[in-house]
């Protein structure tokens, strides 16, 4: 399982870590060209052609560059990779399929502990992850099928480009906080069963999460880990050891 989570989660930050001010004006673009495209009409009748050859240009330019599919694409993407990360956490902290570790990844305790069985682990990081898993493919509705006439019918069907983008925008943070809870979960997952057993290349990984966020040895609020991994995932760091 630990071979499939790094390919995951390569997968994953290559593009969860760009920013998403990126993201959005790249899926703005099947926008912003239908606007140029109808100044560029009103240059010609104008006789601006040489103003409107430009915009005709940057059209062109700006089509190759990006199908008008890309954040109705990206908000797939991502919100299947946030289920598959999201099924995956329910096999490492379920009792019944993760091969010997301990109920909900808690710390392992003497039967005689009186910390035995008070602890909860990472339950409430499974059920957060599934919760924004949730809301990230609520978010994959279409936006096209929402497309109002407007200007008099003058633009009687439109990509609504910066509505997907925005909702690209907020699967790409939800999926960088679901990665976030999936590799912390693996991270204790490894220091339970033995981080010797592992490859070279994810202990590296392990120790890189390890310098950031320490094993969850007792029940602590969690926010501050999964926003530290977070910005470890955005850095690029764990792309460039497992990608």
């Amino acid at each position: 399982m630990v071979s499939g989570i790094v390919l995951v989660m390569s997968a994953l930050v290559a593009q969860v870590a760009k920013p998403a001010e990126k993201v959005q004006a790249k899926a703005e673009i099947p926008a912003a060209t239908a606007t140029k495209l109808k100044d560029a009409r009103r240059l010609l009748q104008n006789g601006r052609y040489a103003e409107a050859e430009e915009a005709l240009t940057v059209i062109e330019t700006e089509a190759k560059k990006e199908p008008a599919g890309f954040a109705p694409s990206l908000k797939v993407a991502l919100a299947n990779l946030c289920d598959l990360m999201d099924r995956q956490l329910e096999l490492i902290v379920d009792e019944k399929f993760n091969r010997g570790l301990t109920p909900n990844l808690i710390p392992r305790f003497e039967p005689s502990h009186p910390e035995a069985g008070v602890h909860h682990g990472f339950k409430g990081m499974q059920i957060c992850a599934s919760a924004m898993t949730a809301e990230a493919m609520k978010l994959c509705n279409p936006t096209t099928i929402h497309s109002r006439s407007t200007e008099c019918h003058n633009q009687d069907k439109v990509s609504m480009g910066t509505i997907a983008a925005r909702d690209a925008r907020s699967i790409v943070e939800l999926a960088q906080n679901v990665a976030a809870i999936h590799l912390l979960a693996c991270c204790q997952a490894l220091e339970l069963r033995g981080v010797e057993k592992c490859s070279p290349r994810t202990q590296e990984a392990f120790r890189l999460v390890r310098e950031h966020v320490s094993f969850l040895d007792r029940d602590r609020y969690l926010d501050v880990d999964i926003a530290t991994t977070v910005e470890l995932i955005q850095s690029g760091a764990i792309s460039a050891l497992v990608g």
